[in-house]
């Protein structure tokens, strides 16, 4: 409307002036009596070409504020929930009170290396995703660890703004039909820009469980600084506790963190978003409407190795008196959103009648709810700690999972179970081994040992470290493949093909086409119906429930979908329906009219006319 109006006004500060010019310089006496009528045809073209024009703002078809030629995202949400930013996209506005170090400029130590970094963050968005781009330093005093020194990285974390459920996941019952989360590597960001990472450390084992003091950890030293965080390949990260970026000390008399000076009377604010966009919070919700501790339902599986296998070494079962599913989350009321979301939880270490009970794991989450933006696990995750699952452990140029030290066949093809060749512990392939001298093939039969190279741990002695070895009980000199397994059926030593991938041989099979995954406790290859009510157990909200009536602990996840509302989405048209959610193209608006033009145009003529009358 301001352009509109400044349109205006000088439109008629050219009117007003070139009559005053035409009557104090007698312009027509000079140049004649048709120059007179030229000019004042001239005039009133200029009038009615400028003051007609309507007069309107430039166009703004979501109501924004941003005009379209300059919106990136032209059709947008908005209201009062929305924040727009100034390219037109918007984003929930409760965003604007999560993200830390905005801008950039706090200061924080190092107390590895005693010198100052800068924890900053940007925030960007397309109108579907939100970018955070970080250094990944966080808002509070950091230890690096047994890595040394805080370095700062330049991620650009992806992370969507509507989480999307993933309809194949059901976490209250299994993680089966789930987005599983990386074991090792980033699963998520905190508020401050920081990764969250999964539990494990490599070369393999729980980290945190280690420093928390569940089990001994022999075959690496773990030490977890401020937070549960340290330095590794990847950056500094997390593994579990991210409360203390919401600690404040006020009493200036101790600025040392511990848990137990966290805020237990209120609900716990937003520590992070996993990358699936549900928030992750800190320890302490709402369970019947008390402020509460949450606790994992994983505890530690008897006899399980301790520690050697990490996130194996734990179940998930509803026995535990835990509050999460298993994916670390629920779905429940919060400060942000007091009608519900699915959200996760940052859960502490809560010690059982054992040891073994370790209701703390898997600290952050251990499967994603939602449809996880996946680019972002290869955000600063390098091999070592921190590695993609499955790029842990010694150099292996042919990518067998034994180390070039070790490979006797360091040129091997592919060993990935179905479509690949197994492989002996040395690496060699059958055919490979066959071409091998009767000595060598003795030592192409016998797995790591000794120093010359340090041999990674291998308790099966099958040739796959164990933090790659999926099956932990090969028996020695078996061929395997790059997993640790050696998918044997009926057959004895013959591999038997199995079409959908469900462990089951096909000739064992009863349902060869149908992956029974984790939904197969009688082993016939078929997806199980538990409760016998017609539905099966992978579709199944209470599978072992023929009514259907799920107890409390079991309450179905809502979909947090809402069913499309159809009407006019865009705020400036005079039928704006605030409660739609799409266009359904019946938006109209009021007929522009010339406003300003008609009068301004008739003003200037009658000036014209009237200056023209009083010349002598």
């Amino acid at each position: 409307m301001l352009e509109a109006i400044i349109v205006v006004n000088v439109a008629l500060c050219i009117i007003f002036g070139t009559a005053l010019i035409i009557r104090n310089y007698d312009v027509p006496r000079i140049l004649g009596k048709e120059t007179k009528t030229l000019g004042i045809v001239i005039l009133l073209i200029l009038a009615f070409a400028l003051n007609f024009t309507p007069v309107v703002s430039a166009e703004d078809s979501d109501g924004d504020g941003v005009e379209d030629a300059l919106d990136e995202c032209p059709d947008n949400l908005t209201g009062e929930n929305f924040t727009v930013a100034a390219n037109g996209c918007s984003y929930p506005s409760y965003l604007d009170n999560v993200w830390m170090c905005i801008g950039g400029g706090v200061m924080v130590q190092d107390l590895s290396g005693n010198d100052e970094e800068e924890c900053s963050v940007t925030i960007s968005s397309d109108g579907v995703y939100m970018t955070i781009s970080t250094p990944g330093i966080a808002n509070h005093d950091m230890e690096g660890g047994t890595a040394g020194n805080i370095v700062a990285q330049d991620f650009d974390w992806k992370l969507p703004i509507t989480p999307t459920n993933n309809t194949n996941c059901n976490p209250i019952v299994s993680i089966n039909g789930c987005d599983i989360a990386p074991y090792r590597g980033p699963v998520a960001v905190a508020v401050n820009g920081v990764p969250f990472y999964g539990p494990e450390d490599g070369p393999g084992g729980d980290a945190v469980a280690h420093e928390i003091g569940i089990y001994d950890e022999d075959r690496q030293e773990i030490d977890l600084g401020i937070c549960g965080a340290h330095m590794g390949p990847g950056g500094y990260h997390y593994h579990f506790d991210g409360n203390c970026m919401h600690w404040h000390n006020e009493t200036n008399e101790d600025s040392d963190y511990e848990f137990s000076k966290v805020d237990n009377s209120t609900h716990s604010p937003i520590i992070g978003f996993a990358f699936d966009g549900y928030p992750i919070y800190g320890s302490y919700g709402h369970v019947d409407g008390n402020v509460t501790l949450m606790r994992s339902n994983y505890v530690l599986i008897e006899n399980s190795g301790m520690g050697y296998n990490g996130i194996a070494d734990y179940e998930y079962s509803l026995d535990n008196g835990g509050h999460l599913d298993a994916c670390n989350g629920r779905f429940s009321a919060t400060p942000e959103f007091p009608d519900g979301i699915y959200h996760y939880y940052s859960t502490m270490p809560v010690m059982g009648d054992s040891p073994d009970a370790n209701n703390s794991f898997p600290y952050f989450i251990n499967c994603y709810r939602g449809i996880s933006e996946t680019s972002n696990e290869d955000g600063g995750a390098l091999d070592g700690d921190g590695g993609e699952p499955g790029q842990n452990g010694p150099p292996d140029d042919d990518g067998d999972h034994v180390g070039n030290g070790w490979d006797m066949c360091p040129d091997t093809g592919d060993t990935t179970y179905p479509d690949g060749e197994p492989i002996y512990p040395r690496g060699c392939t059958e055919a490979q081994f066959s071409a091998l001298s009767s000595d060598d093939q003795d030592v192409a039969k016998v797995a790591y040992s000794g120093d010359s190279p340090p041999a990674p741990p291998d308790e099966d002695g099958d040739g796959i470290p164990d933090p790659l070895d999926d099956c932990e009980n090969t028996e020695a000199g078996n061929l395997v493949y790059a997993d640790g397994c050696a998918h044997l059926g009926s057959s004895g030593n013959e591999t038997a093909p199995d079409g959908d991938n469900d462990g089951i041989p096909d000739d064992e099979d009863n349902c060869p086409n149908e992956n029974a995954s984790g939904y197969d406790a009688d082993a016939d290859g078929c997806v199980d119906d538990s409760d016998d009510d017609g539905v099966k157990d992978i579709e199944d909200v209470c599978p072992f429930d023929p009514a259907d009536e799920c107890p409390a602990a079991l309450q179905d996840i809502p979909t947090n979908v809402t069913e499309e509302i159809p009407g006019c989405i865009h705020q400036s048209a005079e039928n704006y329906n605030p409660d739609a959610t799409e266009d359904d193209g019946s938006c109209t608006y009021e007929e522009e009219t010339p406003g300003f033009g008609i009068i301004s145009s008739l003003v200037s003529i009658g000036i014209i006319a009237f200056l023209r009358n009083r010349r002598p």
